[in-house]
């Protein structure tokens, strides 16, 4: 009998540790998730605000100004900024922190040549599928609000809209590597960097150009289009260098 109860609160000390244990596992999973969670808001926040123009070319990123700004702790931020510079949105200087990452000359040039072969491509695929008024509309729409987003000056919103209209004319010609593409160039920081380069002048010229080609997208020229595109982006290498 002594045995047996011996048997027994072994057997219920085992029960209550497993319990604990279980517990602890279930705790642990429950802070690894949160942890998870807070890392990906701020990647979000920061990747959001540095192709928004809210963060500047050039800017420091201090992780503790960051974790206070976006009410968490250090680890997130320190995590969101190392994926971050792997994405090439962010940079990291010795003795001096992370800082949002200043497109240099070069890498202008080469993100230019990548993005005329895919505008080519774009342009060629979409074409014949523009006599569906389910993808004409919202195109034709996108290449209107070019000039409407540069009447009032704004270069965030015009370069912001060259980027959207290449991001539709990708998502709509059927290609589905294209818009990954731009993603992994960040298309929309090196267009708004590249803007910043160019004077107000320039701009209007760079407006029209988007605007021939709108037009002649939609009517369904397209040898013309590939053409005015690249010879638009043969203008900008030349402005460029």
């Amino acid at each position: 009998m002594v045995g047996f109860a011996q048997s027994n609160r072994l057997g219920d000390l085992e029960l209550l540790d497993m319990r604990s244990h279980g517990t602890s596992a279930l705790h642990a999973n429950s802070r690894v998730i949160r942890t998870n969670q807070n890392v990906e808001r701020v990647l979000a926040e920061l990747r959001s605000g540095i192709q928004g123009g809210r963060y500047a070319p050039g800017q420091r990123l201090i992780t503790s100004a960051l974790a206070t700004r976006l009410n968490t702790s250090l680890a997130p931020v320190r995590e969101a900024l190392h994926l971050l510079i792997g994405e090439g949105l962010v940079e990291l200087q010795p003795n001096r922190g992370a800082r949002v990452r200043t497109v240099s000359v070069r890498t202008l040039l080469e993100c230019l040549q990548v993005v005329e072969e895919v505008g080519v491509l774009a342009f060629r695929l979409i074409a014949p599928k523009l006599a569906d008024a389910g993808i004409r509309t919202p195109i034709e729409r996108i290449f209107r609000t070019i000039p409407d987003r540069w009447a009032g000056r704004d270069r965030c919103a015009l370069f912001a809209a060259i980027a959207a209209s290449h991001e539709a004319v990708n998502e709509y010609c059927g290609n589905s590597y294209l818009n990954p593409i731009f993603n992994r160039i960040h298309v929309d920081c090196f267009y708004r960097q590249m803007g910043e380069l160019l004077p107000d002048a320039l701009l209007d010229r760079y407006v029209e150009n988007y605007s021939r080609m709108g037009v002649l997208l939609i009517s369904g020229q397209a040898a013309a289009t590939e053409s005015a595109w690249r010879e638009h982006v043969l203008w900008i290498t030349g402005l460029i260098r």
